[in-house]
């Protein structure tokens, strides 16, 4: 139940990261960093716990239910760096007055929407352990990652015709890299 809420809060934190490129908002900033030092203390307090439980440990299903919960909290904790340095890539832009094109905009809202998406099931699957739907994420991230090269290739041609910045295009390719 821990490890779930501590999910919740890092799809949360990634939902809000990705609105802080188009809508920077100093508030949320400050939630998503309170909330990203909650998720790194419960990662490393929960690596301990569950090392130390690990050793003490009886059959082989609680064992593998321990590694698999020590695979999946580094995991979950990941996403809240990524939604931290979607926030840095926010400031970036606030920072340069600067805003994506419209084409590049929209596709970020659809790429984060597919990722925000996907961390609905992900973090639902987990909570309910739900192997059916955590069969689907796979295909689904493979959408995913194909979507991030086209959109990379149309960045790109859009860099090499002048219809965006230099600046903004290299926070548009990070922003597809988190």
């Amino acid at each position: 139940k821990a490890v779930s809420a501590m999910a919740e809060i890092a799809k949360n934190n990634f939902a809000k990261g990705c609105d802080q490129l188009t809508n920077y908002d100093e508030a949320v900033v400050a939630d998503i960093e309170a909330d990203e030092d909650c998720l790194d203390q419960f990662a490393d307090r929960s690596d301990r716990f569950l090392i130390g439980l690990s050793k003490v440990v009886e059959t082989e299903s609680d064992d593998r239910q321990v590694d698999m919960l020590l695979q999946i909290v580094p995991n979950f904790e990941r996403i809240g760096d990524y939604a931290t340095n979607l926030v840095e890539l926010g400031q970036r832009l606030k920072a340069e007055t600067t805003a994506f094109a419209e084409m590049a905009q929209k596709e970020l809202d659809i790429i984060c929407s597919a990722v925000n998406g996907i961390l609905d099931i992900t973090v639902t699957a987990f909570a309910n352990n739900d192997n059916e739907a955590a069969k689907a994420i796979e295909p689904l991230e493979e959408v995913i990652d194909d979507m991030v090269m086209i959109l990379r290739d149309r960045h790109t041609k859009r860099l090499k015709s002048g219809a965006c910045s230099v600046d903004t295009g290299l926070v548009f390719m990070e922003t597809l890299t988190y």
